[in-house]
Parts: structure tokens; sequence; C-alpha cells
């Protein structure tokens, strides 16, 4: 493996020091599986289902799948592996909407940036997360309605209820939905509806101006909000708020 590269390129996408890391051990953790099995067979020799006996493995333990799995996964992308690196996303994706599907909603306390007073107004309610927030904003009409009755301002519910929306997407937590709403990408619509290049692009223009991440989002990264986004809405309750 071409360690010294690919540390260049990590921090050239502006990982953290961590994340670097992160990748480089999962990565030589993976070659030296392969080693082991087949003395100088390396990472670019590498198939799925070699990935799918290493991570069934002791030689990676002490972090999820899904890390590693990503880790790996920046390794194929350094080296323009395709195949591979499209094959990890996919897996990984299956992996994380089983995990989503088996998790509690998120409470609407972990969405950045929101009026403690609304939560408490919303609690009255019985809208403590994400899920119970979106039911009852689901029918025309109903975000009104229930602005009405708590005294939140209808664009705060409704701003509030945006990014409650977003955070339904894999990774879309923290800052990352505040990036995703002041770029425009308010609903699952618009994101669905997005070319993820010109997605990207807006993304790290906002965040040029605004500073809200670390690092830009990647191509790889808004490709795949963009195909979560839809596949949401075709899901019963992804519906735009009312």
């Amino acid at each position: 493996m071409d360690e010294t590269g690919f540390r260049e390129y990590l921090l050239k996408k502006r990982r953290s020091s961590s994340a670097v890391e992160q990748c480089v051990r999962f990565s030589l953790a993976f070659e030296e599986y392969l080693n082991q099995q087949q003395p100088r067979r390396t990472l670019d020799d590498a198939d799925l289902q070699n990935l799918q006996e290493f991570l069934k493995s002791d030689n990676w333990r002490g972090a999820s799948i899904n890390s590693v799995l990503w880790g790996v996964g920046r390794y194929y992308e350094f080296t323009g592996n395709q195949q591979m690196r499209r094959a990890i996303t996919s897996l990984r994706a299956e992996r994380i909407r089983q995990k989503r599907s088996s998790q509690k909603s998120l409470r609407l306390n972990a969405i950045q940036g929101v009026n403690p007073g609304w939560l408490e107004c919303l609690s009255a309610e019985g809208i403590r997360d994400v899920s119970a927030l979106l039911s009852r904003c689901r029918e025309p009409g109903s975000l009104a309605e229930l602005a009405a009755r708590t005294g939140i301002p209808p664009d705060d519910l409704h701003r509030l209820a945006g990014l409650a929306s977003l955070t339904q997407i894999v990774d879309i937590k923290g800052v990352r939905v505040i990036l995703l709403y002041e770029s425009g990408y308010d609903s699952l619509e618009k994101i669905a509806r997005a070319d993820p290049a010109d997605m990207q692009r807006k993304l790290a223009e906002t965040n040029d101006r605004l500073h809200i991440l670390r690092r830009h989002p990647t191509l790889v990264e808004t490709t795949y909000w963009v195909r979560q986004a839809g596949e949401l809405l075709n899901q019963s309750g992804s519906a735009k708020p009312g």
C-alpha cells in the first residue's frame, strides 16, 4: 500500500488527523489480513468477498464495521478503483439502513441551534423527537395549526421541521444539517432533485462563506445524500412538512 501517497491524498481532502490515522490503520489491517491469506497479496488485488471475510476476522477489532468500511473505502477512492469503492459504499449503506430502521428517532434537542424554549413548547404537545414532529406536520395546514397551539412563530417552526427532515439522511447531523439548510437544500425533495456535483459546489461556496465545517463535503458524500433523499421520499412518513 502506498501509505505516504494515501496520507497526502487524505490531507488534500482536508480530512482531520484522526480520520487520516483511522483510514490508514484500517487499510493496513485489511492488507495484513490479505497477506495472511496469501503472501504478497495487496489491497489492489482484493475483491468484495475478501473484504467481507476480513470483516468476520479479528484483525479490525476495536472499531465499528461501518467505520472500517468508510476507512477502506477512502483507500479505493484514492487509487481510483471505482468498482471496489462503489461496492463498499453500497455495503455500508445497507448496513446503515438496517441500523437506522432499528434505532429510535433522533431527539429534537440533538439538532444544532434549536431554541430551548421551542423544545419545551413542543414537549408539552408530546413532541420530543424527529419522528413525532414530522408526523404532526405531515398534512397540509398542520404546521400552521401546531404553530398556533405552541406559540412558536410559523417561520421558526417551519425551519425546525425542515432541519428535522434533513436529519433522516445518514451523516446529516450536527452542523452538517445547518450547512445544507443554509445552502438552500431545506427539504428532502430539493436534495433528491439535486445534481450531486452542483450540490457539492454550492455547499463548498456556503462553507467558504460561513465556515460551518472544517472541510467541504465531497462529491461521494453528496451523491450518497441525493440517493438517500430519494429513497426516503419513497417511504411513508417522509412527506414535506405541511
